[in-house]
């Protein structure tokens, strides 16, 4: 009987990139639509402890670095992740995301247009975020969070990347609370139009299975 052996991701091509996975690449996608200035691989990196890593992308989101991971449902890699984050500075930040393309349609349904947010609902997978924190005593360590999830304000909209979708902790200027932002003073929107928009988008992106690429 022969061995079992995992699948192997699709190397796929886009936008000039030579991706590892069509995961990958459909994330890519996502970030393309959302007009998110975006590298892959852009850079390696090697940990105080010694551990080496080439995170898959580097986003650049309101003036500060966020590098992101991309692995399959259930794969995640905390420890490695944890340790990179100590040599990072405080306006660099990893997002690891371990999940599928969110699905646009059923996270519509939780999309309230009167209150330009929703209350429910969980992304499936792990969206997490790992950091270096320094207090004003000189205290400083490594921390890591769960349920990062891209959102957008909803009067200039500006995307980020904030944890339980709150977009009011968007620093973008713009006033924040009250029903016409959102419920409350979080205002949830994970399921705004437009990022439903870009979840379709690379949910229906259909790749070369080899080096062509259409532009």
């Amino acid at each position: 009987m022969a061995t079992y052996q995992p699948n192997k991701a699709i190397s796929t091509r886009y936008h000039g990139y030579n991706f590892r996975s069509r995961l990958e690449a459909r994330w890519a996608v996502v970030f393309e639509t959302l007009g998110l200035n975006w590298r892959y691989e852009a850079e390696g990196w090697q940990s105080p402890s010694g551990d080496r890593w080439l995170p898959d992308f580097l986003l650049e989101i309101q003036g500060k670095k966020v590098w992101v991971e991309i692995k399959p449902p259930g794969h995640g890699d905390e420890e490695v992740l944890g340790r990179m984050a100590e040599g990072m500075s405080g306006d660099e930040y990893i997002w690891a995301i371990a999940a599928d393309i969110p699905d646009p349609k059923r996270l519509s349904e939780e999309w309230d247009p009167i209150w330009q947010g929703h209350y429910g609902g969980s992304l499936e997978g792990q969206f997490d975020m790992f950091f270096r924190w320094r207090l004003e005593d000189g205290a400083e360590g490594v921390g890591q969070d769960n349920n990062y999830y891209l959102c957008i304000c909803v009067d200039c909209s500006t995307v980020g990347i904030q944890f339980d979708r709150r977009s009011a902790r968007i620093d973008c200027g713009c006033p924040k609370g009250g029903p016409e932002f959102g419920i409350g003073d979080k205002n949830y929107t994970s399921s705004h139009p437009t990022i439903l928009k870009a979840y379709a988008a690379a949910r229906a992106a259909r790749f070369e299975h080899d080096d062509r690429e259409v532009w």
